[in-house]
């Protein structure tokens, strides 16, 4: 009898951990930091801690873990509130640098209506190879069905992405130079 059990496959990065790349003062890429700002802000990863971005020897940072998005910034169990968030993007030194001016011009140029239907296509489509993954039986039913495939979005979600969108594109706007991280936080 062959015995099956949930794997989790993500692409490969080479380069070292977040964590590796402060302890060796590796210089981080601004231009990728500051997507990746703009990423955290309309997605809110809840695990992007240094074992979970990975900086290739270029300086670009990749987030490897991100079955954890979209989390509640804050939210409340039984015993109070808590920060939804651990992501270390938001606490780099590169946070105080201004974000370069190609990074800010393309999120202005982003139409957040077009950007979320196309993301929407686009998850559509990679829910059909899911599905075909499905259909040779590399996935069995019950772990089909606890992957949590396709991506939802309870209470509003694609409301609030239309929301975080508007609110960063109006901040940038309003900022009279090159904004850092830090002034839009």
């Amino acid at each position: 009898s062959t015995k099956k059990f949930p794997l989790q496959i993500s692409l490969g990065v080479q380069g070292i951990t977040l964590k590796e790349a402060i302890s060796r003062n590796h210089p981080i890429d601004l231009k990728s930091y500051g997507q990746l700002f703009f990423l955290s802000l309309l997605s809110n990863p809840h695990d992007w801690k240094g074992d979970n971005l990975i900086v290739t020897k270029e300086g670009k940072i990749v987030g490897i873990d991100n079955d954890e998005a979209f989390y509640p910034v804050v939210y409340k169990n039984g015993e109070g509130h808590y920060l939804g968030i651990k992501n270390l993007i938001y606490v780099l030194e590169e946070r105080k640098n201004p974000i370069p001016k190609e990074v800010v011009e393309r999120f202005l140029r982003i139409y957040r209506e077009i950007f979320v239907l196309e993301w929407q296509v686009y998850l559509t489509e990679r829910q059909k190879r899911w599905d075909a993954l499905k259909e040779i039986g590399v996935f069995d039913t019950k772990h089909y069905n606890s992957a949590q495939l396709p991506v939802t979005f309870y209470g509003g979600g694609i409301l609030n992405i239309f929301e975080k969108f508007s609110k960063i594109q109006t901040r940038l706007k309003d900022q009279e130079s090159l904004p850092t991280p830090e002034s839009i936080l």
